[in-house]
C-alpha cells in the first residue's frame, strides 16, 4: 500500500521496534516503581512502630512477666517456709528474693515508657515492704526454732526426773507419794501434747489448756514434799514461762503475717499484670492499626496494579499488532520460499527493524532467484540425467538430458509422475532408490533398466533425500548414469571366471570385440589367468616326479609374492622329506640297537621284582602283628573308658548327696531361727509377767494386811517369771552354738562338693582322653588293614611287572626285527646330496611359518635324537598299584 505524501505516519510508527518495547516497558516501569515506593514508605512506617512495640511495650510486658512469675515462686517458697520452718525453704525463697531483686533493677533500665515507670515503681515499694516483713519474720521463725528445741528438752529433762520419783516412791511403797507423782506424771505428758498441738496448728484453744494443764501439775508438785521436788518445781515454772513467751511470739508473728506479709504478694502479682494487660492493650491497638494501614496500602497497591496491567495489556495489544503483523507477512513469506515459491517479494513498508529485514529478505530473494537461475544452467549442462521429485513421485525439475531421452522439454516433464515417463522394474517398489532415501532419509545406489519410448537402457542410478526449512523429507533427487557398456565387459569377464572355475585354463576373453580402456581391461584379465597358470604347471610336473620316488627335483621358476611362497614350500617339503628320511634311517640303527639294551633291562627287572615280593611278604606279615596289637589297645582303652563312665556317674552320684545334705542342714538352722524367734517371744512374755508381778505387788502392799497373801503369790510369780528368763537364756545359748555348728557344717558340706564337683571334672577329661585314645586306636586299627591291603596290592603289582618285564624282552626282539624291515623300505627312495638339499629363501613370509625341522643334519650322529620310551599300557593291578 502506497501512502499519499502529505500524510503524516503516526509517531508510534516511526519509532525503531527497540524504542516501541522500551517504551512500553518503561510505562510499566514507572507504574511498578510508584508501587514500589508507596510500599516502602508503609513499611519503613510500620518497622518504626514495630521497633516502638519491641523495645517499648513488648520489652516492658515481658519484664512484667518475668516479675510476676518469679514473685509467684517467691510466694511459694515464703509461703513453705512460713508453714514448715524449714531452713532448705529458708534458701530458696532467698534465692527468689535476689532473682526479683535482680528483675526490678533490669526493668529499672529498659522500661522507659512513664505509665509503666510509674507502675513499676509501685512494684519496686510493695516488694521492698514484703521482703523486709519477710526477713524479719525469717528470723523470729528461726530464734523461735531454737526456743522450741531447748522447750522440749527441758520438758524431757522434767518427764525423766517424775519418772525417776515415781520409780523411787514404787520401791519405797509410798503409796500416797506415789499416786501424785504417778498423777504429775500423766499431767506433764498430756501438757506436752498440748504444746506440741499448739505448735503445729498455732490454735489459742490449745495454748489455754496447756498453760491450765501445767498451772495445775505445779499446784499438785507444790502440795508435796519430795526430794528435789523444788528444783522441779523451778524447772517447770522455767518451762511454763518459755512456753507462754513462745506463744505470745507465735501467736504475734501469725497475725502479722496473715495480715500484712502474705497479702503483699497478690497485690505485687495484680500490679505487675497490670503492666503487661496495659502493653498487650498497647499491642493490640498497634495491631489494629497495622492492620488497617495494610489494608489501606493493598487497596493503594491493587489499584495501581490494576491500572499497571490495564495499560501494559494495552500497550502489548498495541505493540504486538505493530510487531506480529510484519511477522506473519515473514512467516507466509518464508513458507512459501522453502516450497519453492519465490516468485513473490515481501511488501514491509515499515521503516524499524522489521522493514529494514524486509528490505533484507527481498535482496536475498533476488539472490536465490539469480542462483537458481545458474544452477538450472548447469544442470542442463551435465552428460547425465538428473530429476527431482516430491514425496508423490511428481516430477518436479528435470534437466536437459533427463528431457532429451524421452524426446520432451523440461518444462512439459513437470508435473508429472516419475514412474510413467521412466518406466522400470524397480517403479513403484520397495527396491526404489528414491522410497528408500525418503523412507530411511540416507543416500541409496541401485541398477535397472528403463524403458523411455520402447528403449531398453541399463543405468546405474543415484536417490538422495531433499529436506525442508525444517528439516522435513519433502522429496528426493535422481541422477542417473548409462551402463551398458560396463554390463558387456562384465559378462565377458564372467566367462572368462567361469572357465577358470571349470578347469579350462586355456580358454581367454576376446579383446577384439572392445576398444579403449575396456580393450585393455578384458587384456589385462588375460594377463592375470597367464600368470596364475605357469606356475601351477611346474608345481604340478614337480609333484608327478616326488609321486615317482624322485626326491631330489626341485622348482626354478622365478616368481613373486603368493608364487613364490608356493615355490619355496614346495622345495622345502622336498627337502624336509628328505631330511626326514635321511633321520628315519638313522633312528632305524639306534631303535635296533636299543631293542638288545631293553631285551637285556628288561630280563634284570624281571629278576628285581621277584626280590622285591619277597620283601613285601615280609613287611605284610610284620604290618599284620602289628594290627592285633593296636586292636588289643583299643579294646583297653574301651574297658579304660567304661570305667571312667561308672567313676563319673558315682562321683555325680556323691555330688547329689552332699547337695541333698546341705539342703537339709540349711533347713536345720531356718529351724533354729524360728526357735529363737520362739524364744525371743517366751522372754518377752517373761518380762511381762515380772511387770505385772511388780504391779501385783504395788497392789498388795496398797492393800495392807490383807494384801499379804497375794504379794507372796506375786513375788513368787517374779521369781518363776525369773527363772524363765534364765532359762530362755540358756536355750537361746544353746540355739546359738548349734546354728554356729550348723554353719560350720554347711560350710564343710560345701567344701566337700566343690571337691567333689572338682573330682567329676577331673574323670570326665580322664574319660574323654581315654575316648580319644579309643578312637586313636580304632582309627590305626583302619590304617593298618589299609596298608595290609595296600601291601598285597603292591605284591600283585610286583608280580605283575616281573611278568610285564619278560613280555617287554619279548618285544623288544620283535622291535629289532621291524627296524631292520624299515631301513630295507627307506632304500628304496631317490635322496639328494647334503648340498643339494640345502635351499635358501632370503625375503620371504615362509620363513616365518616354516617348522623347526627346516635345517636338520644329514649326519645322524650329529643330532640330538634319542629313541623314544616305549609306553607299556598298565593293567587293573597296577593302576591299583600307582593309586596307592
Amino acid at each position: 500500500m502506497q501512502l499519499c505524501p502529505n500524510q503524516k505516519e503516526p509517531f508510534m510508527i516511526q519509532l525503531t521496534l527497540r524504542a516501541k518495547i522500551l517504551s512500553g516497558y518503561l510505562i510499566i516501569t514507572f507504574l511498578i516503581l510508584v508501587v514500589v515506593i508507596i510500599s516502602f514508605i508503609q513499611f519503613v512506617s510500620l518497622g518504626d512502630r514495630l521497633k516502638y512495640l519491641k523495645d517499648e511495650v513488648s520489652r516492658g510486658v515481658i519484664i512484667a512477666n518475668d516479675i510476676r512469675s518469679e514473685v509467684l515462686a517467691m510466694r511459694t517458697s515464703v509461703d513453705k517456709f512460713l508453714y514448715l520452718h524449714k531452713d532448705k525453704d529458708l534458701k530458696r525463697a532467698q534465692k527468689h528474693i535476689e532473682r526479683v531483686n535482680e528483675l526490678l533493677i533490669n526493668a529499672k533500665q529498659n522500661i522507659k515508657k512513664p505509665d509503666q515507670v510509674a507502675q513499676l515503681r509501685r512494684i519496686e515499694d510493695t516488694c521492698r515492704e514484703f521482703i523486709d516483713k519477710f526477713n524479719k519474720v525469717a528470723i523470729r521463725i528461726t530464734a523461735g526454732n531454737n526456743t522450741k528445741k531447748e522447750l522440749f528438752k527441758s520438758g524431757k529433762k522434767i518427764e525423766a526426773k517424775l519418772n525417776n520419783i515415781v520409780v523411787k516412791n514404787q520401791e519405797s511403797f509410798q503409796l500416797d507419794i506415789l499416786d501424785i507423782s504417778l498423777k504429775a506424771l500423766k499431767q506433764f505428758i498430756k501438757a506436752e501434747l498440748e504444746v506440741n498441738s499448739f505448735l503445729l496448728d498455732k490454735d489459742p484453744e490449745q495454748l489455754n489448756r496447756a498453760v491450765k494443764i501445767l498451772n495445775s501439775v505445779l499446784d499438785t508438785m507444790e502440795t508435796q514434799t519430795v526430794i528435789d521436788n523444788q528444783s522441779l518445781i523451778y524447772n517447770m515454772e522455767d518451762y511454763l514461762d518459755n512456753f507462754e513467751g513462745l506463744a505470745a511470739v507465735i501467736l504475734k508473728m501469725e497475725d502479722e503475717i496473715n495480715k500484712t506479709i502474705l497479702p503483699l504478694a497478690p497485690k505485687i502479682v495484680k500490679l505487675s499484670k497490670e503492666i503487661a494487660v496495659s502493653g498487650w492493650n498497647e499491642m493490640e491497638k498497634f495491631s489494629h492499626d497495622v492492620e488497617d494501614r495494610v489494608r489501606k496500602t493493598g487497596k493503594l497497591m491493587l489499584s495501581i496494579g490494576i491500572l499497571a496491567i490495564l495499560l501494559g495489556f494495552t500497550m502489548g495489544i498495541f505493540l504486538a499488532r505493530m510487531i506480529i503483523k510484519p511477522i506473519i507477512k515473514v512467516v507466509d513469506f518464508a513458507g512459501k520460499v522453502s516450497k519453492g515459491d519465490i516468485s513473490r517479494p515481501l511488501n514491509i513498508k515499515q521503516k524499524d527493524e522489521m522493514g529494514q529485514m524486509a528490505e533484507a529478505l527481498n535482496n536475498i530473494l533476488i539472490d536465490m532467484m539469480g542462483t537458481q537461475q545458474k544452477l538450472m544452467n548447469n544442470l542442463d549442462r551435465l552428460p547425465t540425467p538428473v530429476i527431482e521429485v516430491d514425496k508423490d513421485f511428481t516430477i518436479l525439475s528435470v534437466n536437459q538430458e533427463g528431457a532429451r531421452i524421452v524426446n520432451q522439454t523440461p518444462s512439459e516433464l513437470t508435473g508429472r509422475k516419475c514412474y510413467e515417463i521412466y518406466a522400470s522394474e524397480h517403479c513403484l517398489t520397495d527396491d526404489c532408490a528414491l522410497q528408500k532415501a525418503m523412507k530411511e532419509d540416507a543416500i541409496f545406489t541401485s541398477e535397472t533398466i528403463v524403458q523411455p519410448d520402447i528403449m531398453n537402457m541399463p543405468i546405474r542410478y543415484t536417490g538422495f533425500p531433499v529436506k525442508d526449512n525444517q528439516g522435513i523429507i519433502s522429496g528426493a533427487v535422481k541422477y542417473v548414469l548409462d551402463i551398458s557398456g560396463e554390463q558387456e565387459i562384465n559378462a565377458e569377464i564372467k566367462k572368462l571366471i567361469k572357465a577358470v572355475n571349470a578347469g579350462e585354463l586355456n580358454n581367454r576373453a576376446d579383446n577384439q570385440r572392445f576398444i579403449g580402456s575396456y580393450a585393455e581391461l578384458v587384456e589385462n584379465a588375460n594377463g592375470i589367468v597367464e600368470a596364475f597358470i605357469k606356475p601351477l604347471n611346474e608345481s604340478h610336473n614337480v609333484l608327478k616326479q616326488m609321486a615317482n620316488g624322485d626326491l631330489s627335483v626341485r622348482m626354478e621358476g622365478d616368481y613373486q609374492g603368493d608364487h613364490a611362497m608356493m615355490k619355496n614350500s614346495i622345495n622345502n617339503v622336498l627337502s624336509s622329506f628328505n631330511s626326514i628320511l635321511k633321520q628315519v634311517e638313522s633312528a632305524t640303527d639306534d631303535v635296533a640297537g636299543s631293542s638288545s639294551e631293553l631285551a637285556s633291562f628288561s630280563q634284570s627287572l624281571s629278576e628285581g621284582s621277584q626280590e622285591q615280593a619277597a620283601s613285601v611278604e615280609q613287611i605284610s606279615a610284620s604290618i599284620h602283628e602289628t594290627d592285633q596289637q593296636i586292636n588289643m589297645n583299643a579294646d583297653n582303652a574301651a574297658k579304660a573308658n567304661q570305667l571312667a563312665d561308672d567313676s563319673v556317674q558315682a562321683a555325680i552320684s556323691g555330688k547329689e548327696e552332699m547337695t541333698q545334705m546341705i539342703s537339709s542342714m540349711e533347713e536345720i538352722h531356718k529351724s533354729s531361727q524360728n526357735i529363737s524367734k520362739v524364744i525371743n517371744v517366751i522372754n518377752e512374755i517373761a518380762s511381762q509377767t515380772n511387770i505385772l508381778a511388780l504391779n501385783a505387788t504395788v497392789e498388795a502392799v496398797r492393800a495392807g494386811q490383807f494384801g499379804k497373801s497375794f504379794a507372796v503369790i506375786a513375788q513368787e510369780v517374779r521369781n518363776l517369771a525369773g527363772r524363765s528368763a534364765q532359762a530362755v537364756n540358756e536355750t537361746a545359748e544353746l540355739i546359738a552354738t548349734s546354728n554356729k555348728k550348723v554353719n560350720e557344717g554347711v560350710n564343710i558340706a560345701e567344701r566337700t562338693a566343690a571337691a567333689l564337683e572338682k573330682i567329676v571334672e577331673n574323670i570326665v577329661k580322664v574319660r574323654d582322653l581315654v575316648e580319644d585314645i579309643n578312637v586313636a586306636s580304632k582309627e590305626q586299627a583302619v590304617a593298618m588293614s589299609q596298608l595290609n591291603d595296600g601291601m598285597g596290592q603292591i605284591s600283585a603289582a610286583t608280580e605283575n611287572m616281573s611278568t610285564r618285564s619278560q613280555e617287554t624282552a619279548g618285544s623288544a626282539v620283535q622291535l629289532k626285527n621291524l627296524a631292520s624291515e624299515l631301513k630295507e623300505q627307506i632304500s628304496k627312495f631317490k635322496l639328494c646330496g647334503d648340498d643339494a638339499c640345502v635351499t635358501k629363501i632370503s625375503s620371504s613370509s615362509w620363513e616365518k611359518e616354516k617348522s623347526t625341522t627346516e635345517h636338520i643334519d644329514d649326519d645322524p650322529s650329529e643330532t640330538n635324537w634319542k629313541p623314544p620310551n616305549e609306553i607299556i599300557p598298565l593293567d587293573q593291578d597296577e593302576r591299583g598299584y600307582d593309586d596307592f
